[in-house]
């Protein structure tokens, strides 16, 4: 009764003294009235647990798990001698594991993950000989795997992933004969993997990523034949991959990446006929891709990108007819893509980025009509953009970029209803931008820079309203922006510099209300700044500059508090600098010169205290040097040169110690100019 008087609400609310506790919830009793199980998981409890428990000495099987209980294990309940069921599991039990539970003669079954328990893992439970499961993951618990632990013979089950252990794997726990699964990833474990592991004959799943093994892959748990899951990735592992590995034959799962494995990949693993996901990424493994492996027709999943692989894409490999993912990024593979492949038809990823492809894209693959993902940047494939591609309408994920493809962009990917990313910059495509394309109503980021597009920018493509990215700088585009894109609603970053666009900047744009960086640099465009703008509240970056933009600084743009970079340098702009951008206090980086900006400097700006560097030179402002901009702390340069300033620098200004670089030429100060 003492822990139902720390429950809260209705929590146990039938436990009480004037009926049976065999009827209370959750106790289950014997026929002759002993107290056999407690089922109390999931009842919202708190307090501690009770040692009072310890005197129920005809428990069986005690459940508590997902609860909100506190404190620590009580030893007391060493006592509960035919104890064979624990769970404690999702709870924030603390302190450590009781010496007195090995005691606990006749349990099977042990379960506290979730909890907060720390320190060592006791020596003594080594006479816990009847335990066949133990979970014990997500915890803080620590110091090393107990060697004593080994006479736990009838163990199937052990996992202590999520915790601090040290140290090496004990080789004396290859007596663990009945151990069908191991888990101890994601620990501070260390040193090699212990050879005498290969008697766990009956192992399925032995699962030690991320931790800080060294030391070669033990030849000897070729032995391992029922092994079904080995993850070894996250480590120091060195050397070469056993070629007598290839007696895995139930391996259906093999991790190994992100270790230092070296050498080139064993043609005799084509043995493996049950593997289904194989990962070497991320290690120094060289030589060429074995065409042997192309009898694993089981292979689902082959990930082998960052590493040194050389040479071709074999034909052979057009035979994995389950494959779903292939991840060859990031080596140095060369030829040219096999058209063979076409019969890949369940491949739903592909990834050949940064590698040394030639050749041209296959129209043969418009057969893989499974893929969501092709990622080929940064290659050196030529050719045109297939028309026939157009059948793959599941893609998601287009990325073509930093190749030399030429041509146009095909009218017929109209069909890719589904992309969402499309990158096909960094090229010597031309053409113009075809409107049937504003079919593609999911796409959010499209990359065209750095081609050689022409003609208008399409209105139609207004439709793109889940757009966060466009970028379409550095190409040929001519006419006026479209101020049909007010639909874009979605749009985070716009980029169009480097081209021939004309005409004004659309007012109708405020309804870019997420716009995080514009770039409009380097074009014809001409007319006012738009005071509507002021709307572009999230702004970080706008690039303006080297334009033809006449009229004043928009007072209204006081409301782009966010903004810290501003460039409209190289333009027509006339007008007062505003005292009303003194707001803005997030600015950094402000230019304006090369404009033709008169009036005074505004005192006021000198609540701008984060700018870093601030440049009005060639422009016709006048007056004095306010001395209230002493409060620029963090100024690194100031370029006023060119303009109509005059008086004395002030002495204030001393207090400027971050500043660098300090220009007042052509202005007619009595003083040394070009200070720097």
């Amino acid at each position: 009764m003492a822990f139902r008087a720390q429950q809260r609400g209705s929590a146990l609310s039938d436990w009480n003294t004037w009926s049976p506790k065999c009827r209370w919830s959750g106790v289950i009793c014997s026929a002759s009235g002993t107290v056999r199980e407690l089922a109390l998981d999931r009842k919202g409890l708190t307090g501690t647990l009770p040692r009072e428990w310890s005197l129920l000495t005809g428990l069986t099987s005690l459940h508590m798990y997902e609860n909100n209980l506190r404190g620590i294990l009580p030893g007391e309940w060493s006592t509960l001698i035919q104890l064979s069921d624990l769970d404690l599991d999702d709870n924030q039990l603390s302190g450590t594991l009781p010496l007195q539970w090995s005691n606990l003669r006749s349990i099977t079954a042990m379960s506290m993950k979730g909890n907060l328990l720390f320190g060592a893992l006791p020596s003594q439970w080594s006479a816990l000989r009847s335990m066949t499961q133990m979970y014990l993951f997500n915890n803080r618990l620590g110091g090393m795997l107990p060697p004593q632990w080994s006479t736990l013979w009838r163990i199937s089950r052990i996992s202590l992933r999520n915790n601090s252990f040290i140290g090496t794997l004990p080789r004396q726990w290859s007596a663990l004969q009945s151990v069908t699964g191991i888990w101890l990833h994601r620990n501070e474990l260390s040193g090699t993997l212990p050879r005498e592991w290969s008697s766990l004959r009956n192992a399925l799943l032995i699962r030690l990523e991320d931790n800080s093994f060294s030391g070669t892959l033990p030849h000897q748990w070729s032995a391992l034949r029922s092994l079904v899951i080995l993850y070894l990735n996250g480590n120091s592992l060195a050397g070469m991959l056993p070629p007598a590995w290839s007696t895995l034959q139930s391996l259906n799962q093999l991790q190994l990446n992100a270790n230092e494995l070296v050498w080139s990949l064993p043609r005799q693993w084509s043995a493996l006929m049950s593997l289904t996901h194989i990962s070497l990424n991320d290690n120094s493994f060289t030589g060429t891709l074995p065409p042997q492996w192309s009898r694993i027709r089981s292979i689902s999943k082959m990930h082998l990108s960052g590493n040194s692989l050389i040479g071709t894409l074999p034909l052979q490999w057009s035979a994995f007819r389950s494959l779903t993912e292939l991840k060859l990024d990031g080596n140095s593979l060369s030829g040219t893509l096999p058209a063979t492949w076409s019969t890949l038809r369940s491949v739903s990823i592909m990834h050949l980025q940064e590698n040394s492809i030639s050749g041209t894209l296959p129209w043969a693959w418009s057969f893989l009509q499974s893929v969501t993902e092709m990622l080929m940047e940064d290659n050196r494939l030529t050719g045109t953009l297939p028309r026939a591609w157009s059948t793959m309408t599941r893609i998601i994920h287009l990325d073509l970029d930093d190749n030399n493809f030429v041509g146009t962009l095909p009218q017929q990917w109209s069909t890719f209803w589904n992309i969402v990313l499309m990158h096909i910059d960094d090229n010597s495509l031309s053409g113009s931008l075809p409107r049937r394309w504003s079919a593609l109503r999911s796409v959010r980021e499209i990359n065209l820079d750095e081609n050689d597009f022409s003609g208008t920018l399409p209105r139609e493509w207004s439709t793109f309203r889940w757009l966060t990215h466009m970028n379409l700088d550095d190409n040929g585009f001519t006419g006026t922006l479209p101020r049909e894109w007010s639909a874009l609603r979605s749009i985070n970053y716009m980029f169009f510099d480097d081209n021939e666009l004309s005409g004004s900047l659309p007012p109708e744009w405020s309804t870019f209300r997420g716009i995080i960086s514009m770039n409009a640099n380097d074009n014809k465009i001409t007319g006012i700044l738009p005071s509507t703008w002021s709307t572009f509240q999230g702004v970080d970056r706008m690039y303006l500059y080297d334009n033809g933009i006449y009229g004043p600084l928009p007072r209204t743009w006081s409301a782009l508090r966010a903004l810290t970079q501003l460039s409209l340098k190289n333009n027509v702009i006339y007008g007062t600098l505003p005292a009303q951008w003194s707001v803005l206090q997030n600015l950094k980086r402000l230019w304006i010169y090369s404009n033709r900006i008169f009036g005074n400097l505004p005192e006021e700006w000198s609540a701008l205290t984060n700018i870093d560097r601030l440049s009005l030179s060639d422009n016709m402002i006048a007056g004095t040097l306010p001395q209230e901009w002493s409060n620029f702390q963090t100024i690194n340069g100031m370029w006023l040169d060119r303009n109509n300033l005059g008086g004395l620098l002030p002495v204030e200004w001393s207090a400027l110690r971050s500043i660098e670089n300090l220009y007042f030429l052509s202005c007619p100060f009595d003083f040394a100019l070009g200070i720097k």
